[in-house]
């Protein structure tokens, strides 16, 4: 059955809408009714009327880590809380924040952190920044950071769900690797995903690269033939970011599965080794190759997460680390 969509809000000079019987309907983000599940999505900050409900489900995804600069590890993965029988207050406003994926970082090296998402007394932590030259992953209650690269050693990836929540709500970052010899270079770590941790870099020579991300995890009751008509349409503007509307990019990455919470790619410092390094499934931006080797000047940007996937972005060579992807509130109930 196609989901129905649709937006509540206020009627003017009525209050808000009421359906059979006069009762006050829940309102808030944009409505999809599907099978016997009302879902209300919330791609930006806004709130919930709770309406005559007293119990619902609800997803939280946090804000992806952006990917690390230079020679950085990938950014982890916004963290993922579903939390079903959750009890509520019956024609209550109720507020919603999304957390935003982090920006092209203007720092020296590291990526930024995601921000967090929140909503009826919960939250989900935005992941951790990639590391960037000299630095670890950081870590995050979330997923962690995939570690740079470096002369001499790695560096490793940060801790997820650190400070510790229950559940537990991401993974580890895999680590860098060192430079190994003339026209090598030093690979980044991939980041955290909330289904599991970035991949370590591999130094090569057989052949060295970036650490793939962690992939996300499933939630079969938020997959994309169900949430992604309640996805906006407009082209993203961060840099290096799919030509593809954004409802596409969604759809493409959660899937039937329901994935949320890929972590990023790290950066392969040598085009001549390894190929591109993958973002993790579920929304996770792939990582970049060095823009400055001789066999490949033109390099490949890193990829940003995908938005409403809280997606870690990918680790690059400076300037061209992947965003982090912008995180999603859903809450659902029978009707």
């Amino acid at each position: 059955m196609a989901p129905i969509l649709s937006r509540v809000g206020f009627d003017k000079g009525f209050g808000r809408r009421r359906g059979v019987g006069g009762v006050v309907n829940a309102t808030g983000g944009t409505i999809v009714t599907n099978g016997s599940y009302t879902y209300h999505v919330f791609t930006t900050n806004d709130t919930f009327f709770s309406g005559p409900q007293t119990s619902v489900e609800i997803l939280l995804v946090g804000g992806g880590g952006g990917g690390g600069d230079p020679v950085g590890g990938g950014g982890g993965a916004g963290g993922v809380l579903n939390q079903t029988s959750v009890p509520i207050t019956s024609n209550t406003s109720y507020p919603v924040v999304i957390g935003a994926g982090a920006l092209n970082d203007v720092q020296p090296n590291g990526g930024a952190p995601g921000s967090n998402s929140t909503a009826l007394g919960y939250t989900a932590y935005g992941g951790g920044g990639g590391g960037g030259y000299g630095e670890a992953g950081e870590s995050s209650s979330g997923s962690g950071g995939g570690g740079c690269g470096n002369e001499g050693s790695g560096f490793p990836g940060g801790s997820g769900n650190s400070p510790p929540t229950s559940p537990p709500q991401g993974n580890p970052g895999g680590s860098g690797s060192a430079f190994y010899g003339p026209s090598r270079g030093y690979h980044g770590g991939g980041g955290g995903g909330k289904g599991g941790p970035g991949s370590n870099s591999s130094p090569g020579p057989n052949p060295g690269a970036g650490g793939p991300g962690g992939p996300g995890a499933p939630y079969p009751a938020y997959a994309s033939p169900i949430i992604g008509p309640a996805i906006p349409t407009a082209t993203p503007t961060n840099a290096n970011a799919p030509g593809n509307p954004l409802r596409t990019d969604f759809n493409n990455a959660v899937g039937p599965a329901g994935l949320y919470g890929g972590g990023g790619g790290g950066l392969n410092d040598s085009s001549d080794q390894g190929g591109q390094p993958t973002g993790g499934p579920g929304g996770g931006g792939a990582g970049g190759i060095n823009p400055f080797d001789g066999g490949n000047p033109n390099g490949t940007p890193a990829r940003p997460g995908v938005n409403f996937t809280g997606g870690g972005g990918g680790g690059a060579r400076d300037p061209q680390q992947g965003e982090g992807g912008k995180g999603i509130v859903i809450i659902r109930y029978l009707t």
